[in-house]
């Protein structure tokens, strides 16, 4: 069992993070996940997700309001495959169920904090690759 000197030790029972320490929070993974540009990951497959199951005006108003409310188990299960949710739940050790009821209330205001820094034009999108910030 490897420890850890005090000084270096877990903090107001936070486990110590290292090598050894393979779990990750959730807000981390929501954070990872709406950055990631990868065909089936990032901001614009959830947009897209939302726009094929009918709930893009939803997740749109989430990125739009000062405090998003925490959305139903139901949109979380239609915005996320299964498969997602299982890689969820196996990087940060929790339960699937406790997982999607996590996600109700964390999803909104990761998408809020990810669309915060972003530069929209007038349509509520983000820019494309090589356009002219200065024109929007």
């Amino acid at each position: 069992m490897m420890t850890t000197h005090p000084r270096f030790g877990p903090r107001r029972g936070k486990s110590a993070v290292g090598p050894w320490h393979t779990e990750i929070g959730l807000d981390a993974w929501l954070d990872a996940f709406l950055s990631d540009t990868g065909p089936a990951r990032g901001y614009v497959f959830l947009m897209r997700q939302a726009a094929d199951t009918g709930l893009y005006d939803v997740v749109r108003r989430w990125s739009q309001t000062g405090h998003p409310e925490p959305t139903d188990v139901t949109t979380v299960l239609q915005l996320l495959p299964p498969d997602m949710l299982a890689e969820i739940a196996r990087k940060t050790a929790l339960p699937r169920e406790e997982v999607v009821a996590r996600l109700s209330e964390e999803l909104p205001i990761a998408v809020r904090q990810h669309t915060v820094g972003k530069r929209f034009n007038r349509f509520g999108h983000a820019g494309c690759a090589g356009e002219d910030p200065m024109r929007r």
